[in-house]
């Protein structure tokens, strides 16, 4: 199998899962169980995370990282775990920042460059996830 459709493969599977993680944690959620949907949400955010390590960035992964560690922190905040929500927030931030660095440093080795609209998304993805930090601190952080 050529290479494009094993990595369509793997992305649809990818998509697959985390779709139905958080498909889960929503109706764990809204069945009042907090933990299991916690714990539905943390699953998905590893594979959102997977995604994103081994795919083309593209918007649709972008935003599945950014939509897991706000579910996440959004479940923290909902069961009064406050420091763990600004942590995943945090986290957030981070993980953007990271895949720039390394970036980055495989351009510099290897002379190519990320594809004007790869570079475009992660940058979206950094700023939106500072914003979701900056309104979590100001809400909750006086």
């Amino acid at each position: 199998m050529p290479i494009k459709t094993l990595l369509d493969h793997r992305n649809t599977v990818l998509n697959d899962e985390w779709d139905g993680l958080i498909g889960a944690s929503n109706a764990a959620l809204f069945s009042g169980h907090f933990k299991r949907a916690i714990i539905f949400s943390i699953k998905a955010l590893a594979v959102a995370e997977s995604n994103f390590a081994i795919l083309p960035v593209s918007k649709s992964t972008v935003t599945a990282v950014l939509v897991s560690y706000n579910n996440v922190a959004d479940l923290y905040v909902k069961t009064g775990q406050l420091c763990n929500a600004r942590r995943y927030l945090k986290s957030a931030v981070a993980c953007f920042e990271q895949f720039s660095l390394e970036q980055f440093s495989i351009e510099r080795r290897n002379t190519r460059e990320l594809k004007a609209e790869q570079r475009e998304a992660v940058s979206w993805g950094k700023t939106k996830a500072t914003e979701q930090l900056w309104l979590f601190q100001k809400q909750h952080c006086h």
